[in-house]
């Protein structure tokens, strides 16, 4: 197996899980403190009005773009800043359209 394509897996072997965890007990404590009530409607640039599936396909979109540009640039002292800093303006940038577009 090519060493990118190793490294790439190994990294989301760690990181999706634990992405989608969180973003779980986030969703989870918005709906349970009221930051969102469940009748709220679904506004597709509200990420607080998501179901918990889109918000775990974003999510996950994050980890899998953050893994392909870490392991890209490689290692060094602004890795995981310039990978988490993509990978938040994909996530945010192609999350919404997305969810628009599957809600209809």
């Amino acid at each position: 197996m090519p060493d990118f394509a190793y490294q790439v897996l190994i990294r989301l072997a760690v990181m999706l899980p634990t992405i989608l965890i969180t973003a779980t007990l986030v969703w989870v404590l918005f709906r349970k403190f009221g930051a969102v009530t469940p009748a709220t409607p679904l506004n597709p640039r509200d990420m607080r009005s998501w179901p918990l599936r889109y918000v775990l396909a974003d999510s996950a979109l994050f980890a899998v773009v953050f893994a392909l540009v870490v392991v890209w640039i490689g290692e060094g002292e602004w890795s995981a800043a310039i990978a988490g800093g993509v990978a938040a303006m994909i996530a945010i940038g192609f999350g919404p359209p997305l969810v628009a577009r599957f809600t209809r």
